[in-house]
């Protein structure tokens, strides 16, 4: 079987079963996942970029899962409305690339420390990644993609979990990179045995 998860970045081929793509969220977390699944990430990526750079590398959808964790480097300067459009973009492009049958899963992105009004305390509910859940639910509805909020993995009662990431309030620590593949590694294998 093979999954996929997608991460904003890079290259595979292919001993693998899973794959994760996403943007610069993904450095160094490779070495925290399991043989089988392959993080792809590339910094700065953005839903309105994805498919263009993956259609232009021609890289392999050949998977069972394929897993999207992007948005963040568009939420900064995009409106939710905007948000659920790319979503379901990329969703549907994905699925057109991918073998028929595939599974896709769609994260929001993880909290942003450097959104709210203090980067050392930020509550969930003033940072923008809270309100884009709906959104998402709704792009995958209209895709027949499924709907996973990783972002309830990195918070702490009202807020981020700080030591979950580095001082620009955006990417993840050791310890939130282990987090990550964790949480990647559950989903991907939860979703890996509802496969026929």
């Amino acid at each position: 079987m093979r999954c996929s998860f997608i991460v904003n970045y890079s290259y595979l081929f292919t001993a693998y079963t899973k794959t994760v793509i996403t943007d610069s969220l993904g450095r160094g977390v490779q070495q925290f996942l399991p043989a089988s699944i392959k993080l792809q990430y590339i910094p700065g990526l953005k839903l309105a970029t994805v498919l263009k750079k993956y259609c232009r590398d021609q890289l392999d959808f050949q998977y069972d899962i394929i897993f999207i964790l992007l948005g963040s480097n568009d939420s900064v300067n995009s409106g939710k409305g905007h948000i659920y459009e790319l979503w379901r973009s990329v969703i549907s492009g994905v699925r057109f690339l991918a073998p028929k049958g595939v599974k896709i899963l769609v994260s929001t992105f993880l909290p942003r420390l450097d959104l709210g009004n203090s980067l050392y305390a930020t509550p969930v509910e003033l940072n923008c990644t809270q309100g884009f859940w709906s959104f998402l639910v709704k792009a995958c509805n209209y895709t027949k993609a499924t709907p996973v909020d990783l972002r309830l993995h990195f918070i702490e009662g009202k807020f981020p979990a700080l030591e979950l990431f580095v001082h620009d309030g955006i990417h993840l620590s050791t310890a939130g990179r282990r987090r990550l593949a964790n949480v990647l590694n559950m989903h991907l294998h939860r979703f890996q045995t509802q496969l026929p």
